[in-house]
């Protein structure tokens, strides 16, 4: 009698083994598609090296003149073919590349600490708004006063009116350097900054620091504000003596340069080129009261005055309100008839023969006493001097 294994339990038998022999074939072809030891092919695409060398590139041109980001990867390709892992986060951001960490551009962000050429960085951020100075130091002589304080000295509390030997050479007055950034000579016979706030703001919020030489800025408020909150002047010597001489003169983006035996009288040139006007020179001009009150204000443009503009009321408001006017030279000086001269570009008080305001017209010889000699020019040698120029009574002398 022969005995049989019921069919079922044959079958299931069968099943299990069918299953076993598959799951080994499965782990074969696994370790064929695998071999070990060769897990993470590099398969980078050909630019992932330039882009290495491209963020290496940019980061050492971040905080310089000219900085560039890096390029992006293209999306489209990347989301099948993974980069090199050497490549820097930063080179496939999304965002924007960190600056300053207040948000601006990374060379204002540095200004306060970079020496750039000439221009010395600033140690108080109170000193001047782009934090740089246009000289690296002042003349010998003088005394580096910034922000009010005598600048380079052991003590740092030092301030300019101490510097001046306590106002004897200059800086005498109430507030007379304070908050003030300028080159103030020492000089015991021709003190400058003399006077209540006569020097008060000089240079303030300003990249300006104007040498002041000479005797220059006596009186009360002689050259408060002046060259303050983005203006700029040169030099200035023998000049702005009397109250208000140069009060508020290129404040507020104005610029002048040099002011030479300049601005002599009350309110001589207050409010010259002020808010955003520009003077070239000045020179022996502008000598009795209010003479160059408001000159080139608010955008005038004029070019030199030289020996011009010597009587009360002069030149107030010429070029005025964006008006232009070339060279002044040996003009203006029988008493207030170039007063408005080319205000707001106005050419209907210009004299006979000039048809626009213009600075590439210059003003030689123009409105003269009769008994004034007329000169060539007033740069060359043979300019004549005004105290040599035969004048009536109506004429001032230098």
């Amino acid at each position: 009698m022969i005995n049989k294994a019921p069919a079922p339990a044959l079958t299931m038998k069968l099943f299990f083994v069918s299953v076993l022999l598959a799951s080994v074939a499965v782990v074969q072809a696994e370790r064929v598609r695998h071999p070990p030891g060769k897990k993470g092919i590099d398969v980078a695409r050909p630019n992932d090296h330039q882009m290495e060398e491209t963020q290496k590139e940019g980061e050492e041109t971040v905080g310089h003149a000219s900085r560039r980001t890096d390029p992006l990867p293209d999306t489209a390709s990347t989301a099948s073919t993974p980069l090199k892992r050497s490549v820097s986060a930063d080179a496939i951001r999304s965002g924007p590349p960190p600056i300053a960490a207040d948000d601006e551009p990374v060379e204002t962000a540095e200004e306060a600490t970079v020496d750039v050429g000439l221009l010395e960085a600033a140690k108080d951020k109170d000193v001047a708004g782009t934090g740089r100075r246009l000289q690296p130091s002042c003349p010998k002589g003088f005394v580096d006063c910034r922000n009010g304080l005598a600048y380079g000295n052991v003590n740092p509390t030092k301030t300019c009116f101490q510097a001046c030997k306590d106002g004897k050479e200059c800086c005498a007055g109430t507030d007379a350097c304070t908050n003030t950034t300028a080159c103030i000579e020492k000089d015991k016979k021709k003190p400058n900054c003399v006077g209540t706030k006569a020097c008060y703001k000089v240079g303030f919020d300003s990249t300006s620091q104007p040498n002041i030489s000479g005797g220059s800025c006596t009186d009360d408020s002689a050259c408060e504000g002046f060259a303050s909150n983005g203006g700029e002047v040169g030099s200035i010597n023998e000049s702005c003596k009397g109250a208000y001489a140069c009060y508020l003169l290129a404040e507020d983006g104005g610029s002048v340069g040099s002011i030479s035996k300049s601005c002599i009288g009350i309110r001589a040139c207050d409010f010259l080129a002020l808010g955003g006007g520009n003077v070239t020179s000045i020179s022996k001009s502008c000598t009795d009261g209010y003479a160059c009150d408001f000159l080139a204000g608010i955008g005038g443009n004029v070019g030199s005055i030289e020996a011009s503009c010597i009587d009360e009321f002069a030149c107030v408001n010429l070029a005025r309100d964006n008006g232009e006017v070339g060279d002044i030279c040996n003009s203006c000086r029988d008493k207030n008839c170039c007063e408005a001269l080319c205000e707001a570009n106005n050419p209907s008080t210009l004299p006979p023969g000039y048809t626009a305001c213009a600075t590439t017209v210059p003003l030689l010889n123009f409105c003269l006493p009769a008994s004034a000699k007329n000169v060539t020019s007033c740069t060359s040698k043979s300019t004549k001097s005004p105290k040599s120029a035969k004048v009536g009574k109506s004429m001032k002398s230098f």
